[in-house]
Protein backbone atom coordinates (compact mmCIF):
# COMPACT_ATOMS: atom_id res chain seq x y z
CA UNK A 1 0.00 0.00 0.00
CA UNK A 2 1.22 3.55 -0.66
CA UNK A 3 2.52 5.36 2.38
CA UNK A 4 1.04 8.63 3.58
CA UNK A 5 2.43 11.59 5.43
CA UNK A 6 0.43 13.75 7.80
CA UNK A 7 0.62 16.90 9.93
CA UNK A 8 -1.80 18.88 12.07
CA UNK A 9 -1.78 22.59 11.25
CA UNK A 10 -3.89 25.66 12.04
CA UNK A 11 -3.59 28.17 9.20
CA UNK A 12 -6.50 30.50 8.35
CA UNK A 13 -7.76 32.62 5.44
CA UNK A 14 -7.98 31.81 1.70
CA UNK A 15 -5.37 31.93 -1.08
CA UNK A 16 -6.04 35.16 -3.04
CA UNK A 17 -2.69 36.99 -3.12
CA UNK A 18 -1.38 35.19 -6.22
CA UNK A 19 -4.56 35.97 -8.14
CA UNK A 20 -4.23 39.65 -7.23
CA UNK A 21 -0.59 39.76 -8.38
CA UNK A 22 -1.50 38.09 -11.69
CA UNK A 23 -4.22 40.68 -12.24
CA UNK A 24 -1.70 43.49 -11.66
CA UNK A 25 0.67 41.86 -14.16
CA UNK A 26 -2.13 41.55 -16.72
CA UNK A 27 -3.06 45.23 -16.54
CA UNK A 28 0.58 46.31 -16.64
CA UNK A 29 0.74 47.67 -13.09
CA UNK A 30 3.90 45.67 -12.38
CA UNK A 31 6.98 46.39 -14.47
CA UNK A 32 8.22 43.43 -16.59
CA UNK A 33 11.54 43.25 -14.73
CA UNK A 34 9.68 42.94 -11.41
CA UNK A 35 7.29 40.12 -12.40
CA UNK A 36 9.49 37.21 -11.21
CA UNK A 37 10.10 38.84 -7.81
CA UNK A 38 6.40 39.69 -7.41
CA UNK A 39 5.34 36.11 -8.13
CA UNK A 40 7.90 34.74 -5.67
CA UNK A 41 6.57 37.01 -2.90
CA UNK A 42 2.98 36.11 -3.79
CA UNK A 43 3.78 32.42 -3.54
CA UNK A 44 5.15 32.74 -0.04
CA UNK A 45 2.27 34.96 1.13
CA UNK A 46 -0.33 32.67 -0.41
CA UNK A 47 1.13 29.56 1.20
CA UNK A 48 1.19 31.23 4.58
CA UNK A 49 -2.49 32.26 4.33
CA UNK A 50 -4.12 29.26 2.65
CA UNK A 51 -6.98 27.73 4.62
CA UNK A 52 -6.54 24.32 6.22
CA UNK A 53 -9.12 22.66 8.47
CA UNK A 54 -8.28 23.51 12.06
CA UNK A 55 -9.70 20.37 13.61
CA UNK A 56 -8.38 17.66 11.30
CA UNK A 57 -5.02 16.10 10.58
CA UNK A 58 -3.95 17.01 7.06
CA UNK A 59 -2.24 14.39 4.91
CA UNK A 60 -0.97 13.75 1.38
CA UNK A 61 -0.67 10.35 -0.31
CA UNK A 62 0.78 9.69 -3.76
CA UNK A 63 -1.44 7.22 -5.62
CA UNK A 64 0.15 7.03 -9.07
CA UNK A 65 2.68 6.55 -10.45
CA UNK A 66 3.73 4.59 -7.40
CA UNK A 67 6.61 2.56 -8.85
CA UNK A 68 7.53 0.33 -11.83
CA UNK A 69 5.44 2.25 -14.38
CA UNK A 70 6.97 3.31 -17.70
CA UNK A 71 5.87 6.58 -19.27
CA UNK A 72 7.05 7.60 -22.74
CA UNK A 73 8.07 11.10 -23.83
CA UNK A 74 7.57 9.92 -27.41
CA UNK A 75 3.76 9.94 -27.30
CA UNK A 76 1.58 13.00 -27.64
CA UNK A 77 -0.65 12.24 -24.65
CA UNK A 78 -0.93 13.54 -21.09
CA UNK A 79 -0.20 11.26 -18.13
CA UNK A 80 -2.02 11.81 -14.83
CA UNK A 81 -0.18 12.12 -11.53
CA UNK A 82 -2.72 11.41 -8.77
CA UNK A 83 -2.70 11.85 -5.02
CA UNK A 84 -5.10 11.96 -2.10
CA UNK A 85 -5.35 14.83 0.35
CA UNK A 86 -7.20 16.02 3.42
CA UNK A 87 -7.33 19.77 3.82
CA UNK A 88 -7.01 22.39 1.08
CA UNK A 89 -3.23 22.28 0.95
CA UNK A 90 -1.20 24.33 -1.56
CA UNK A 91 1.20 21.68 -2.80
CA UNK A 92 4.23 21.40 -5.04
CA UNK A 93 4.15 18.35 -7.33
CA UNK A 94 7.68 17.28 -8.21
CA UNK A 95 9.61 14.52 -9.95
CA UNK A 96 12.56 13.44 -7.79
CA UNK A 97 15.54 11.65 -9.41
CA UNK A 98 18.01 9.44 -7.51
CA UNK A 99 20.62 12.17 -7.99
CA UNK A 100 20.35 15.83 -8.84
CA UNK A 101 17.70 18.49 -8.38
CA UNK A 102 14.00 17.70 -8.32
CA UNK A 103 11.70 18.89 -11.10
CA UNK A 104 8.75 21.03 -9.97
CA UNK A 105 6.02 20.52 -12.57
CA UNK A 106 4.15 23.79 -12.00
CA UNK A 107 5.38 27.36 -11.78
CA UNK A 108 3.46 27.87 -8.52
CA UNK A 109 1.96 25.59 -5.84
CA UNK A 110 -1.48 24.25 -6.65
CA UNK A 111 -4.29 23.83 -4.12
CA UNK A 112 -5.34 20.26 -3.37
CA UNK A 113 -8.97 19.53 -2.64
CA UNK A 114 -10.24 16.99 -0.11
CA UNK A 115 -10.11 13.54 -1.70
CA UNK A 116 -8.42 12.55 -4.94
CA UNK A 117 -6.43 15.06 -7.00
CA UNK A 118 -4.66 14.84 -10.35
CA UNK A 119 -2.20 16.77 -12.47
CA UNK A 120 -2.06 16.03 -16.22
CA UNK A 121 1.48 16.18 -17.62
CA UNK A 122 2.42 15.97 -21.30
CA UNK A 123 6.00 14.71 -20.99
CA UNK A 124 7.11 15.80 -24.46
CA UNK A 125 6.60 19.47 -23.58
CA UNK A 126 6.83 19.37 -19.76
CA UNK A 127 9.02 21.93 -17.98
CA UNK A 128 10.84 21.89 -14.65
CA UNK A 129 10.20 25.19 -12.83
CA UNK A 130 12.33 27.04 -10.32
CA UNK A 131 9.64 28.67 -8.20
CA UNK A 132 12.12 31.09 -6.60
CA UNK A 133 13.55 32.52 -9.83
CA UNK A 134 10.72 31.90 -12.28
CA UNK A 135 13.06 30.10 -14.68
CA UNK A 136 12.33 26.74 -16.32
CA UNK A 137 14.12 23.91 -18.15
CA UNK A 138 12.80 20.97 -20.25
CA UNK A 139 12.04 17.72 -18.46
CA UNK A 140 14.63 14.98 -19.07
CA UNK A 141 14.06 11.24 -19.34
CA UNK A 142 15.18 9.02 -16.45
CA UNK A 143 13.99 7.29 -13.28
CA UNK A 144 11.93 9.32 -10.83
CA UNK A 145 9.65 9.25 -7.82
CA UNK A 146 6.68 11.59 -7.55
CA UNK A 147 6.73 13.88 -4.51
CA UNK A 148 3.72 15.90 -3.39
CA UNK A 149 4.64 18.36 -0.62
CA UNK A 150 3.11 21.19 1.38
CA UNK A 151 5.81 23.72 2.20
CA UNK A 152 5.86 26.93 4.16
CA UNK A 153 9.00 28.82 3.24
CA UNK A 154 11.85 26.32 3.48
CA UNK A 155 9.96 24.04 5.90
CA UNK A 156 8.09 20.98 4.60
CA UNK A 157 5.06 20.38 6.82
CA UNK A 158 3.62 17.35 5.04
CA UNK A 159 4.68 15.29 2.01
CA UNK A 160 4.55 11.88 0.39
CA UNK A 161 6.52 10.13 -2.36
CA UNK A 162 6.01 7.16 -4.69
CA UNK A 163 6.95 3.89 -2.99
CA UNK A 164 9.43 3.14 -5.80
CA UNK A 165 10.81 4.74 -8.95
CA UNK A 166 9.10 4.72 -12.31
CA UNK A 167 10.69 5.38 -15.73
CA UNK A 168 10.28 8.21 -18.19
CA UNK A 169 11.62 6.94 -21.50
CA UNK A 170 13.16 9.31 -24.06
CA UNK A 171 11.86 10.56 -27.38
CA UNK A 172 12.92 8.01 -29.97
CA UNK A 173 15.05 9.47 -32.75
CA UNK A 174 14.20 7.96 -36.18
CA UNK A 175 17.09 7.11 -38.47
CA UNK A 176 17.84 5.55 -41.86
CA UNK A 177 21.17 3.84 -42.63
CA UNK A 178 22.45 2.71 -46.06
CA UNK A 179 24.28 -0.57 -45.42
CA UNK A 180 25.02 -1.76 -49.01
CA UNK A 181 26.71 -0.47 -51.04
CA UNK A 182 28.32 1.59 -48.29
CA UNK A 183 31.82 2.15 -49.69
CA UNK A 184 34.56 0.15 -51.37
CA UNK A 185 32.36 -2.29 -53.31
CA UNK A 186 32.85 -2.99 -57.04
CA UNK A 187 29.69 -3.11 -59.16
CA UNK A 188 29.17 -3.64 -62.88
CA UNK A 189 26.97 -1.72 -65.30
CA UNK A 190 23.94 -3.41 -66.86
CA UNK A 191 23.41 -5.58 -63.75
CA UNK A 192 20.75 -5.76 -61.06
CA UNK A 193 21.68 -5.19 -57.41
CA UNK A 194 19.87 -5.16 -54.08
CA UNK A 195 20.55 -1.99 -52.13
CA UNK A 196 20.17 -2.58 -48.39
CA UNK A 197 19.17 -0.14 -45.69
CA UNK A 198 18.15 -0.18 -42.03
CA UNK A 199 15.34 1.80 -40.41
CA UNK A 200 15.35 2.55 -36.67
CA UNK A 201 12.40 4.10 -34.81
CA UNK A 202 10.93 5.04 -38.17
CA UNK A 203 7.29 3.87 -38.48
CA UNK A 204 5.77 4.26 -41.94
CA UNK A 205 2.25 3.78 -43.23
CA UNK A 206 1.24 1.33 -45.98
CA UNK A 207 1.98 3.84 -48.73
CA UNK A 208 5.37 4.91 -47.36
CA UNK A 209 7.91 5.60 -50.09
CA UNK A 210 11.69 5.53 -49.95
CA UNK A 211 13.64 7.57 -52.47
CA UNK A 212 17.02 6.59 -53.93
CA UNK A 213 19.56 8.76 -55.72
CA UNK A 214 22.87 7.81 -57.28
CA UNK A 215 25.45 10.54 -56.70
CA UNK A 216 28.70 10.90 -58.66
CA UNK A 217 32.01 12.02 -57.13
CA UNK A 218 30.98 15.67 -57.53
CA UNK A 219 27.73 15.15 -55.61
CA UNK A 220 25.58 15.41 -58.74
CA UNK A 221 22.48 13.23 -59.04
CA UNK A 222 22.84 10.93 -62.07
CA UNK A 223 19.85 8.69 -61.31
CA UNK A 224 16.82 8.78 -58.99
CA UNK A 225 13.80 6.58 -58.33
CA UNK A 226 11.33 5.65 -55.58
CA UNK A 227 9.75 2.45 -54.24
CA UNK A 228 7.52 1.32 -51.42
CA UNK A 229 9.29 0.77 -48.10
CA UNK A 230 9.49 -2.92 -47.24
CA UNK A 231 10.14 -4.76 -43.99
CA UNK A 232 13.26 -6.46 -45.39
CA UNK A 233 15.00 -3.11 -45.89
CA UNK A 234 15.89 -3.78 -49.53
CA UNK A 235 15.65 -1.78 -52.75
CA UNK A 236 16.06 -3.40 -56.18
CA UNK A 237 18.33 -1.30 -58.41
CA UNK A 238 19.36 -1.80 -62.01
CA UNK A 239 22.62 -0.13 -63.04
CA UNK A 240 22.11 1.12 -66.57
CA UNK A 241 24.57 0.22 -69.33
CA UNK A 242 24.71 3.94 -70.12
CA UNK A 243 26.03 4.83 -66.66
CA UNK A 244 29.52 6.33 -66.85
CA UNK A 245 32.10 4.16 -65.06
CA UNK A 246 33.43 5.79 -61.91
CA UNK A 247 32.94 6.42 -58.19
CA UNK A 248 29.43 6.75 -56.74
CA UNK A 249 27.42 6.92 -53.53
CA UNK A 250 23.84 5.95 -52.74
CA UNK A 251 21.60 8.55 -51.10
CA UNK A 252 18.27 7.45 -49.60
CA UNK A 253 15.54 9.45 -47.86
CA UNK A 254 11.98 9.02 -46.65
CA UNK A 255 9.30 10.53 -44.44
CA UNK A 256 8.03 8.64 -41.38
CA UNK A 257 4.36 8.43 -40.45
CA UNK A 258 5.12 11.13 -37.86
CA UNK A 259 6.13 13.46 -40.73
CA UNK A 260 9.82 13.32 -39.84
CA UNK A 261 12.27 13.55 -42.76
CA UNK A 262 15.25 11.19 -42.51
CA UNK A 263 18.07 10.38 -44.94
CA UNK A 264 21.48 8.76 -45.28
CA UNK A 265 24.33 8.53 -47.80
CA UNK A 266 26.87 5.74 -48.33
CA UNK A 267 29.80 6.28 -45.97
CA UNK A 268 32.28 6.17 -48.85
CA UNK A 269 32.45 5.73 -52.63
CA UNK A 270 31.89 2.41 -54.36
CA UNK A 271 32.99 1.71 -57.95
CA UNK A 272 30.95 1.07 -61.06
CA UNK A 273 32.78 -0.38 -64.06
CA UNK A 274 32.00 -1.92 -67.44
CA UNK A 275 33.30 -5.31 -66.29
CA UNK A 276 35.40 -6.88 -63.57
Amino acid sequence: MPSASAVTTTATSVMTVSQFIEMLITIGAIAPDKIVAARAVATQLSIATTSVPTTATSYLQVLSPNGAESWSMDVDVAYNITWGATGQLPVTVSLVPAKGASCDLTAMPIVSKNGNNSLAVKLKTALCYNQATGSSTPLKDGSYKVRVAYNVGTTTLVKDESNATFKITPILIPSLKVTYPNGGESLIRNNDYVVKYKLTNAPVDNSGLIYLKLLDNNGNTVFNSKKLVNSAGTYDLELSSSLTPGAYKIKMNMTTSKKVEIEDISDNFFWVSSSL
